[in-house]
Formats: structure tokens, C-alpha cells, sequence
């Protein structure tokens, strides 16, 4: 099976023509699991440097350089991390007790961040 996030070429081709990108994934930072995270990676202003927002969640050392390293590769309105502090990060099928049990909460946090960038978009 062909997965799109694997092949760096797919990934470069689907994200071309976006004029911001939203990334969600499982972030080790706190230790406190189901935490929720926001990072906007843009620039200050037009041609000018990047920079890393810190919107929620605490911020892991060394995440002020990310958007310099990416700087080249940011799409004109940026890009927004949102992280979820795992409370396991070892492979196995379905959610971890700890997780499940905060489900809902993980996601209303996920979905409020989601709704404050589509209202900066103008949705």
C-alpha cells in the first residue's frame, strides 16, 4: 500500500500550493500525558525572519531554531504545530488507558486550536 506521508516527493507535490499547513502528531515535551501543544512557525513579516509563536503547552528547548531551519520551506502563512503529549510512545494497536480517559478533552483542545486558525484564515 502506498502511503503519501512516506515519499518525500508526494508530500513536497501536496503541500505546494498551500498557504498554511496544520501538522498533528504525538510530541514528547511534558511527560503529562494528553497535554495539548500549538506552535505557529512564520515569518514576522513579508521576507522577513521566522519565528516560533508559542501558543499552548510548554515550550521543549531548542524549538526556537525549528523555524529557521524550515525558513525556505514555510508556506507564506505558515505553519502550525499541534502537539499531543503521548503517554506512551511505544508501538501497539489503539490508545493508552491514560489517553482514552482524556479523549474527549484532547480533542476539544485540538478542535478550539483548529478554530482559532481557521478564523485567522477568514473562514
Amino acid at each position: 500500500m502506498d502511503r503519501g506521508g512516506n515519499d518525500a516527493q508526494k508530500l513536497d507535490e501536496a503541500l505546494s500550493e498551500r498557504r498554511r499547513v496544520v501538522l498533528i502528531d504525538a510530541v514528547r515535551v511534558s511527560g503529562q500525558a494528553g497535554e495539548v501543544h500549538h506552535w505557529h512557525l512564520g515569518c514576522l513579516q513579508q521576507g522577513g525572519l521566522s519565528t516560533v509563536r508559542q501558543l499552548g503547552g510548554r515550550p521543549p528547548l531548542g524549538m526556537e531554531h525549528l523555524a529557521l531551519w524550515l525558513e525556505d520551506d514555510l508556506p507564506a502563512r505558515g505553519t502550525d504545530l499541534i502537539g499531543i503529549e503521548p503517554h506512551d510512545l511505544g508501538s501497539g494497536h489503539g490508545l493508552s488507558r491514560p489517553i482514552r480517559s482524556r479523549f474527549s478533552h484532547i480533542c476539544s483542545q485540538v478542535a478550539a486550536v483548529l478554530v482559532r486558525i481557521l478564523e485567522e484564515e477568514g473562514w
